[in-house]
């Protein structure tokens, strides 16, 4: 360092890491990372919904996560779930779990039987197009309104 600044770059270093550090601390406060229900949502990845045997243990965040939604009939989700695993070779439930989670989870709504946890299992799109739709209708709505 020229001319002495060594200890003024040193302090504003550290100056730098106490704040990064600090902002980091605050940031996994506000997420919510250690959420128990953003834990269980783990479930319905692709290599876990499909590919793990224990029915029985991954059920278990099956049925936390559809009695925080309520509405969904317990016994119809367990055997849904069970046969998730049951019904499909091992291929195919290879071939599942390399897919993204909504497409993953598309193609197994395709199937007759899923309704109760493909409906618990958000596989909508990305697309914005309803919401784009919806507000569209609003210049008209105002209009009418004013006539009336």
């Amino acid at each position: 360092m020229i001319n002495g600044n060594e200890s003024i770059v040193i302090e504003v270093r550290q100056r730098c890491l106490e704040f990064y550090v600090t902002a980091a601390k605050e940031i996994c406060k506000k997420l919510l990372i250690n959420d128990s229900f953003l834990k269980k949502l783990k479930v319905f990845m692709p290599g876990l919904a499909l590919l793990l045997p224990d029915r029985e243990l991954t059920f278990n965040h099956v049925i936390f996560i559809s009695r925080t939604f309520r509405g969904y009939d317990e016994d119809l989700l367990k055997t849904e779930w069970c046969r998730l695993y049951q019904d499909y070779t091992v291929e195919d439930k290879n071939e599942l779990a390399k897919l993204d989670f909504d497409d993953m989870w598309k193609q197994i709504c395709r199937h007759s039987y899923p309704r109760k946890l493909g409906n618990a299992v958000p596989s909508q799109s990305n697309s914005n197009a309803d919401s784009k739709r919806v507000f569209s209708y609003l210049p008209d709505l105002k209009t009418e309104q004013t006539i009336i």
